[in-house]
């Protein structure tokens, strides 16, 4: 029997565990075996800076399918205090996803600056809602590695990390 807690019920046995750890890891632990630690340590962190609950949440989910880890701001100035925390560590962002235009806060434009002074080699990827925005048509004259629009889509995310961070 398995110590209890929050994510373990007191009948969890360590077949059971094994079989949630294949679902969670991906069919190559599907045969119980525990994953390697290496493998998890070397995911590449993206940070995803967005002012909607709802476009983090999912940018968290498509980060994690793709086989990277994520973490979310609601505005520039958390994704800004995130960035430098992390940078020059183990803990180090790949790439950062910035929403444009966050209207309580710093957009991705203001703090595409801020994150160039911590790192000259940061890849920014610029997204917008809206289509004609000059900036996602003229991002590389921005300072942005890449460019997305909303809603994403999960191959066009893939596309856009796989070329930058090759």
């Amino acid at each position: 029997m398995l110590p209890t807690g929050p994510l373990v019920a007191a009948d969890t046995d360590a077949s059971q565990c094994k079989e949630g750890l294949g679902k969670l890891w991906g069919s190559k632990y599907n045969r119980g075996a525990a994953p390697d630690p290496s493998d998890l340590m070397s995911k590449r962190r993206i940070l995803i800076l967005d002012d909607n609950p709802q476009v983090l949440e999912v940018g968290r989910r498509m980060m994690d399918r793709l086989g990277y880890e994520a973490e979310v701001a609601m505005e520039g100035v958390s994704a800004i205090a995130l960035y430098e925390k992390a940078h020059g560590t183990a803990q180090a962002f790949s790439a950062v996803i910035a929403d444009l235009s966050v209207p309580a806060g710093m957009g991705g434009l203001e703090c595409l600056d801020c994150l160039t002074r911590i790192d000259p080699s940061v890849k920014v990827i610029a997204c917008s809602g809206h289509a004609g925005d000059p900036v996602l048509i003229e991002y590389e004259e921005r300072g942005f590695a890449a460019a997305l629009g909303k809603p994403f889509r999960i191959g066009d995310v893939r596309t856009v990390l796989d070329r930058i961070l090759d």
